[in-house]
């Protein structure tokens, strides 16, 4: 089994479980939440349910195959910095609009915050979630619109399959 915090971060094994291989440039608080186990095959020792274990006790922990480990790292190691990107513009935003600096970053994290346990809480699909935030011909389906008009998505789904390439490339 192998353990691993990020793409180019912390490898660990079972057997060796607090051995430190390689310490990331720099530590996310994000990343120890979004934590994942990578396995391929079925847990069957004690030693990995332990692992797991110990892991679920600090965060969110997952198994997947070994050739998905690019794309768990590209949807949870990068996207905390992702998401400070886009704090920080909807802060920028807001200060245009008026607000401090500190209330809109208040703001801003906490609407994050939110929208992401809507997401754990309710398993509801993200787009169900946003089309009850937006009302017919409102002012947030307006901003949307806009979003989509620039990239939004588009864009971030670019920066996953650049952060892939990346990792594939480091491997080599």
């Amino acid at each position: 089994m192998l353990l691993s915090l990020a793409a180019t971060s912390v490898t660990l094994s079972t057997s060796d479980i607090f051995g430190v291989s390689k310490t990331p440039q720099t530590q996310s608080p994000l990343i120890f939440i979004s934590l994942h186990i990578f396995q391929e095959f079925i847990i069957a020792t004690h030693s990995d349910k332990k692992a797991l274990y110990i892991f679920a006790s600090v965060g969110q922990v997952g198994v997947v195959k070994e050739s998905q480990i690019d794309a768990v790292a590209s949807v949870s190691g990068a996207s905390p910095a992702y998401v400070y990107l886009f704090i920080e513009a909807l802060a920028d935003g807001a200060v245009m609009l008026g607000l401090s600096r500190e209330e809109a970053y208040r703001f801003a994290s906490q609407a994050v915050v939110g929208a992401a346990k809507m997401v754990q809480q309710t398993g509801e699909h993200p787009a169900k979630l946003k089309d009850a935030v937006c009302s017919p011909g409102g002012t947030t389906i307006e901003a949307i619109a806009k979003l989509e008009e620039k990239g939004f998505r588009s864009a971030i789904i670019e920066a996953m399959r650049a952060n892939d390439q990346k990792a594939k490339k480091m491997k080599q």
